[in-house]
Order: C-alpha cells, then sequence, then structure tokens
C-alpha cells in the first residue's frame, strides 16, 4: 500500500495550513464586529423609471378616523397631488432628488378597511412626510325624539 507521504502529500502540513486560514478569518471577523456598520435598505426594488406603487406609508386607526403617513423624500409640496374616496387614498408626487434607489414619481394607493368621508380630509407635509388625517363615515347616528 502507498502511504500520502510518498506521493509527496503531507496531511499535517495541510492541516496547519487549513487551521492557520481559520485563525485569521476568526481574527477578520472579530475585527469587523468592532466596526460600525450602516446598512441602507432599498424597499422594492425601485429604480428611477419604476412605473409601480410606492410601499413606505403607514396606517393608523384611531377609532373613529385614519391618520395616514407617506414617506416622500425629495418630493416638494407643491408636486404632490392628494385624492381621496369612501375606500381609497391616493397620492402622486414628484421626486426632485436625483437617488438611485428612489422613483422618480411617488405613487401610492391605500385602500382602508372602513369607509371614510372624503371632505373631511386633511392633509400636512413637512420634511419629506405627508401627513393625512380622514374621518371615517358615520355607519348611523342616534336620533333625538321631539
Amino acid at each position: 500500500m502507498v502511504s500520502s507521504s510518498d506521493r509527496g502529500f503531507d496531511r499535517e502540513a495541510v492541516r496547519r495550513s487549513i487551521e492557520s486560514v481559520v485563525k485569521d478569518i476568526e481574527k477578520l471577523v472579530a475585527k469587523l464586529a468592532n466596526l460600525p456598520v450602516s446598512i441602507s435598505v432599498i424597499v422594492g426594488g425601485h429604480d428611477r423609471e419604476h412605473r409601480g406603487y410606492w410601499d413606505r406609508y403607514r396606517v393608523i386607526d384611531e377609532g373613529d378616523a385614519y391618520r395616514i403617513v407617506v414617506e416622500l423624500p425629495g418630493a416638494r409640496k407643491d408636486g404632490i397631488e392628494l385624492y381621496a374616496s369612501e375606500k381609497s387614498v391616493f397620492v402622486k408626487a414628484v421626486n426632485e432628488v436625483e437617488a438611485p434607489s428612489l422613483p422618480r414619481v411617488y405613487r401610492v394607493r391605500i385602500d382602508l378597511d372602513e369607509e371614510i368621508d372624503p371632505g373631511t380630509a386633511r392633509a400636512k407635509y413637512f420634511e419629506g412626510l405627508l401627513t393625512i388625517e380622514v374621518k371615517k363615515q358615520v355607519k348611523g347616528r342616534r336620533i333625538e325624539i321631539e
């Protein structure tokens, strides 16, 4: 039988070499673990020509009303259009900032669980956040008897 040393193969040298590489990797990981890390996330994989809907919004149910907060980084107040129907809110805004992860035009359609009264909608825009407050439809009311 031919041994590994007869073929010029030194198992012990290979083992030492692998152990050395593993130790170097462990040292590198330890150094990296102590570095501050910043991670950027692109939600939805948007590109500048993206034609789909922007999904960075929150709907807060406040009982008799909804508060909706939509992130519109790079938009200006005069570049925002806002529409409401009984069951949904639609936002369209032009993005003024050149950024590969942001679309040129934001399109946001928000379908709501309960009907709203579009005539009560109020909106404010400040530092990239559009806040919409709208009352829910009154399903019925108490009628006083004369």
